[in-house]
């Protein structure tokens, strides 16, 4: 592993990883308002071979960190990117008004000037959602044919066909940036889905519990799998494993392949961005 200045920037580089062979690698990137984070998998082997991932102030540093990436200016297989933790809602499709829906979305949420909408077919809904215009219209001239969609869109899909869901409810929580998007499921169905800010441990605890108490679910009883920045050193875990006792930690995307170099990442950490490839 690589890191970079201040501890913000992080690489893991697969020994048969090679700049000459881009053409045959998938390209996985997501953005979130903090984070630029992308990853390359060998389409002959179903392998990922390279992760980079930045953390960084706000918007402009993830244009300039594109932007300055040479390995980015490849030709690839193909492509995809992911926005990750911006303003965003779920509309079930027989209530769903295009003109409506900046309204809905302004409801619960400071938005951005550009709207963008994915179908989750999954759960017959759509997931709208803002960006800046800063990025949309660079995103458009860096990588015009790349494949967009929001990271909620794919973790919901993921976690329905992978099996995740049960005849009782699970509450699945991603922790990332001091944000934390939880989204409960039963039977293939969504029951419940909001993200959090917060600052604290306790404030993390707080939000947590309180889906519970809204879903009449038991902390000792039902399921908390976690995902993200999140591991068994950590304040965040160790205050959720003291008062919800069936926790446990995500996997990677499965039917994929990852290298001994990245037995670093924790198996819980980017599952959406690793999922990506299994949503197009």
């Amino acid at each position: 592993m690589e890191t970079g200045e201040n501890n913000k920037i992080s690489s893991y580089i697969s020994k048969y990883f090679s700049v000459e062979k881009t053409e045959l690698y998938h390209l996985s990137v997501e953005i979130s308002p903090n984070k630029l984070t992308y990853c390359l998998l060998d389409t002959n082997k179903f392998e990922y071979v390279f992760l980079k991932s930045a953390n960084t102030n706000d918007i402009s540093d993830i244009i300039q960190l594109i932007g300055e990436d040479e390995l980015l200016k490849s030709n690839f297989f193909s492509s995809t990117l992911s926005y990750s933790n911006f303003p965003s809602s779920i509309i079930p499709n027989k209530f769903y008004k295009k003109e409506n829906e900046k309204n809905i979305l302004e409801f619960e949420n400071e938005i951005f000037d550009v709207m963008k909408r994915d179908n989750i077919h999954q759960i017959d809904s759509k997931i709208t959602y803002s960006i800046p215009s800063e990025l949309e219209n660079f995103i458009s001239d860096v990588f015009p044919s790349i494949v967009e969609k929001n990271s909620t869109n794919i973790i919901i899909d993921q976690l329905i066909n992978q099996g995740k869901t049960t005849n009782e409810k699970s509450v699945f929580a991603f922790i990332e940036n001091k944000k934390v998007e939880i989204i409960v499921l039963k039977n293939d169905k969504l029951c419940f889905r909001n993200s959090f800010d917060f600052e604290s441990e306790a404030d993390l605890l707080y939000y947590v519990l309180f889906c519970f108490e809204q879903l009449k679910l038991y902390p000792e009883k039902t399921p908390l799998v976690l995902f993200g920045d999140v591991n068994k050193e950590d304040r965040n875990f160790n205050i959720l494993y003291d008062y919800v006792r069936n926790v446990s930690f995500g996997n990677k995307a499965e039917k994929l392949t990852y290298p001994t170099e990245f037995s670093e990442i924790k198996n819980q950490e980017y599952f959406a961005l690793f999922s990506q490839v299994l949503c197009v």
